[in-house]
């Protein structure tokens, strides 16, 4: 199955991309980081955020309920602009998406958390510049503290575990 739903994704990376001003009810929400943007399924992002910014107990208990929220809401936005969510992006092509697309969020994570978990000295950016107006940016992370590192290896672990369960891997 394929998506009739090209979404811009945002290449999240860190737990929060975004400033919210909020009195109660939230008002405005500004995007402040699109670190690899891409059009694509709106499941890569997805894949990212619930793999490195959830709790590992919120996942092992909620997973369910969230991916299902998750698809009520995009439902809920396409039929607010008269489009057919069951035609557009049904339960069961949402599924196979996820199948496809965690894969994706995983190998993120495995690369990206380390980035994430590393004490700001242990992090390496690399700016390479290319002919005409593109410049690329790498960032690298060597995590040294021990702490840390059992730390990061147990969140590893839980991920790929998960994966595994819900068979993204």
């Amino acid at each position: 199955m394929r998506s009739n739903l090209p979404c811009i994704n945002i290449g999240v990376r860190i737990t929060d991309p975004s400033l919210l001003q909020d009195t109660g009810i939230t008002e405005d929400v500004c995007l402040l980081d699109f670190q690899t943007p891409r059009v694509s399924s709106p499941v890569n992002d997805l894949a990212s955020c619930l793999l490195l910014c959830s709790k590992k107990e919120v996942r092992d208990h909620h997973i369910d309920d969230l991916l299902q929220f998750y698809h009520d809401q995009v439902t809920k936005t396409l039929r607010a602009f008269n489009l057919k969510p069951d035609k557009i992006f049904p339960w069961p092509l949402f599924q196979s998406h996820l199948r496809r697309h965690m894969r994706l969020g995983v190998i993120q994570t495995l690369f990206g958390l380390p980035v994430l978990m590393a004490d700001k000295s242990e992090i390496r950016v690399d700016i390479h510049s290319e002919e005409g107006d593109k410049t690329m940016f790498s960032e690298t992370a060597k995590v040294t503290n021990p702490e840390t590192l059992i730390t990061l290896k147990r969140k590893l672990n839980n991920i790929v575990a998960l994966a595994d369960k819900m068979r993204f891997i």
